[in-house]
């Protein structure tokens, strides 16, 4: 394991993983996975040969010092129930600048050390899920496959998806991947607004985005919540959308 650690101010420590085998080195693609700590659990997973005969790949994994603050488009104090309490302080809404700092800073620095094959996965769950969704809406031509899992739609009353609404129609998703997947075990005791907002983007946005050429996997985990769903999703959505994704990247 070869561990990067950015200058950037936000401080952000890198761990990349080149998972080989009998593939030449020059045929590696790589995903970026925005919460390190599933780095371990994917690394491993590409590796065991029972699991999956997925070719190799590099995973990158980055390890955030403030979720909130890189993962969220906007500033808000709303609750996941959509309430505000008047002591709550805003947080959040630095997923644009973020976002430069992957595209201009960390790719350039992991295809500097690496024989990348330009084939790449943006990977996400929770606030990262949404900063995937968010990244795919904005910069589609940034990543050829994006894999959201539980993204946090609620965030500010669900603004991704009023943003969303918006902007799709001015996109072309040609060539590019989704694979979305959402926990919808009950929790009786906590009141949430995510069920809805995960309907609605399978109803009014994800059919827009088909409009637009995105090849989309929608999928409901029934007996999982927000803290199980990641590494079950995070395979099946590898496994779903790796041989895809390469094969439209040859084509083109």
């Amino acid at each position: 394991m070869v561990q990067i650690y950015n200058k950037n101010p936000r401080n952000k420590q890198i761990h990349q993983e080149s998972v080989k085998n009998k593939i030449g080195r020059n045929s590696l693609s790589y995903t970026l996975l925005l919460y390190g700590w599933l780095s371990l659990f994917t690394g491993t997973y590409f590796t065991s040969s029972k699991t999956s005969n997925l070719p190799p790949c590099i995973v990158v994994a980055v390890l955030n010092t403030d979720r909130t603050r890189d993962f969220t488009p906007t500033c808000s104090a709303a609750r996941r129930d959509g309430t505000i309490c008047p002591y709550d302080k805003p947080a959040g809404g630095g997923a644009e600048q973020f976002y430069r700092f992957l595209i201009e800073e960390l790719r350039l620095e992991v295809e500097n050390k690496v024989p990348a094959n330009g084939t790449n996965f943006l990977v996400g769950h929770s606030y990262a899920g949404l900063f995937t969704l968010q990244t795919l809406s904005n910069h589609p031509e940034s990543f050829d496959s994006y894999i959201a899992i539980d993204p946090s739609l609620w965030w500010d009353r669900g603004v991704f998806l009023q943003q969303a609404a918006k902007n799709v129609y001015q996109k072309d998703f040609s060539g590019k991947h989704l694979y979305v997947a959402f926990a919808t075990r009950q929790r009786p005791a906590i009141k949430l607004i995510q069920f809805s907002l995960a309907d609605s983007l399978k109803n009014k946005i994800i059919p827009e985005m088909k409009n637009k050429h995105l090849h989309v996997i929608y999928k409901k985990f029934p007996d999982e919540v927000h803290g199980t769903i990641a590494l079950p999703a995070i395979f099946d959505g590898l496994k779903s959308l790796f041989h895809s994704t390469i094969s439209t990247k040859e084509a083109t």
